[in-house]
């Protein structure tokens, strides 16, 4: 069960660190722009504080389902950020109507550079018609070959809406 878990906080984590590459491209964090604005909920953080040489990187927020488990105690946790220089904030849904405070969270605009969420690909599809995701398809041709070589081509077609890829597809035996 560790396990899993742990390759699912690196699968989320690799992502993180996809989405953060595209704002560090040099052209003072408008990079993402089109991104940012095609989506009615911010979806990186990281595209809005692009760090410069001088500055910090910024910490970067993940919401996950809920588990007992505080992911940012993590030994991998602490790995990632001494090998990458990001800190990830590990936030977890609630066990009980994790869906409408998903809801809540994405009507009210708050910003995560993740969101890690099982269920119906309607859910997901509806989020990606809505606007509340942004198109990884260009992040992971780009910055992704490492999910490229580990996902499936067809657990990409999968979860394409409109073509485009909206999520990372993970599979777990729960």
């Amino acid at each position: 069960m560790k396990l899993k878990k742990g390759w699912s906080l690196l699968l989320c984590t690799g992502l993180l660190l996809a989405a953060a590459g595209c704002g560090s491209s040099g052209n003072n964090g408008n990079g993402n722009k089109e991104s940012a604005n095609a989506t009615k909920a911010p979806a990186s953080a990281a595209a809005t504080a692009a760090p410069t040489e001088d500055t910090a990187k910024p910490e970067l927020k993940s919401l996950n389902l809920w588990s007992k488990d505080d992911y940012n105690t993590y030994p991998l946790a602490k790995v990632i950020e001494e090998q990458t220089g990001y800190k990830v904030k590990y936030e977890m849904l609630p066990a009980d109507k994790a869906m409408d405070k998903l809801n809540l969270l994405i009507s009210s605009g708050e910003p995560y550079d993740v969101i890690t969420i099982s269920g119906e690909k309607a859910v997901y599809t509806d989020y990606a018609k809505m606007g509340a995701l942004v198109d990884l398809t260009p992040l992971i041709e780009e910055y992704g070959p490492n999910i490229k070589a580990s996902v499936s081509e067809a657990s990409f077609e999968a979860v394409k809406v409109d073509g485009k890829i909206f999520a990372i597809p993970n599979s777990s035996s729960q």
